[in-house]
């Protein structure tokens, strides 16, 4: 991790020259509300730095009076404590060994030329941060293998473990008899939402062709259950559309997110195409052989799963689940 990201740079941090006497160095702190400052020397070089308690310490055990401490060189001051610099390419486990025993840590380039400070608040509210956030487990309300093995793919490039029902010991079946996928979706979600207190993902997905006034939609998977599998419901489908020309569809996905709000979330996916004349290709699953995706140019029984991954339904309302996460901070 670049530590260059919690600088504050030179042009706005307060800093004394060597040659300042302590009046110049106290009027720049209290103008400043600083109460440690670096010192620099006249070629921009980091060469130490001083606190308020740095001058108070140095009065007091040197008996000076008022006006003779003012009419002292800061570099005449027998500095308490050494504020270490650290360059600018030094690791982030660097950066924090240093900044638990300093409020700011001055970086510097290879010539030791001050380029600005990194504050010890900076960085522990970025640790904290990182220690607060741990890996996020989703259980995913499907026992489809070709389900799970779709988001754990999409998943891979994020903090987040999935699980599933059977994983968890959970044997349910629910009555999916919503109107829309919506329902549907929502009916899966809550089925599960009984035994778990994780956060819980379903999905209701289904392929809608126009010329069938959207059919097989939200009955594509009891569609297939009724024609023995999606081998003979695609046969099925394809001898449906014979007489029309419009071979239009797409499919559809929602996604519910449970027990991460208070409320249910839900986001949508749609992937426009149509229907070809006869099966293509042996990946994917479902529909998938009779339907070409016009934004990935080809059907999605032979294209590539990571292809198919950028432009399926469930892609783009997983992007949309993915994008609230980083947006509310759960992930990254």
């Amino acid at each position: 991790m670049n530590i260059l990201q919690y600088l504050i740079p030179k042009k706005e941090v307060a800093y004394v020259l060597d040659s300042f006497s302590v009046r110049q160095t106290l009027e720049k702190m209290e103008f400043h509300h600083y109460s440690n400052i670096p010192i620099l020397n006249v070629d921009g070089k980091y060469i130490g730095a001083i606190s308020e308690g740095d001058i108070l310490w140095f009065w007091k055990n040197n008996n000076l009076s008022f006006n003779k401490l003012n009419g002292k060189n800061i570099m005449e001051i027998n500095h308490n404590r050494i504020i270490h610099s650290i360059k600018i390419d030094a690791t982030l486990n660097e950066l924090t060994k240093l900044i638990i025993n300093q409020n700011f840590v001055p970086v510097v380039d290879d010539r030791n030329i001050f380029i600005g400070i990194i504050t010890r608040k900076a960085v522990m509210k970025e640790l904290t941060k990182n220690i607060m956030k741990k890996e996020l487990e989703i259980v995913v309300a499907t026992n489809n293998m070709h389900k799970i093995k779709e988001y754990e793919e999409m998943f891979k490039p994020y903090n987040i473990k999935i699980t599933y029902p059977k994983a968890l010991g959970i044997n349910i079946d629910p009555v999916e008899d919503g109107l829309t996928y919506e329902d549907n979706s929502l009916i899966k979600a809550k089925a599960i939402q009984k035994y778990t207190s994780l956060p819980i993902i379903a999905d209701d997905s289904g392929l809608n062709i126009e010329a069938l006034n959207n059919f097989p939609g939200i009955y594509s998977s009891r569609f297939a259950d009724s024609k023995g599998g999606n081998k003979t419901a695609n046969k099925e489908i394809i001898k449906m559309l014979t007489p029309y020309k419009n071979k239009n569809a797409f499919f559809t996905c929602v996604i519910t997110l449970l027990n991460l709000e208070k409320e249910p979330l839900q986001f949508k996916g749609i992937c426009p195409g149509y229907i070809l004349d006869k099966p293509e290709g042996e990946n994917g699953f479902g529909y998938d052989p009779i339907f070409f995706s016009k934004e990935a140019n080809g059907c999605f029984g032979t294209i590539d799963e990571e292809i198919k991954n950028k432009y399926s339904h469930r892609s783009k309302a997983f992007t949309q689940l993915i994008d609230y996460l980083k947006e509310k901070n759960f992930i990254d």
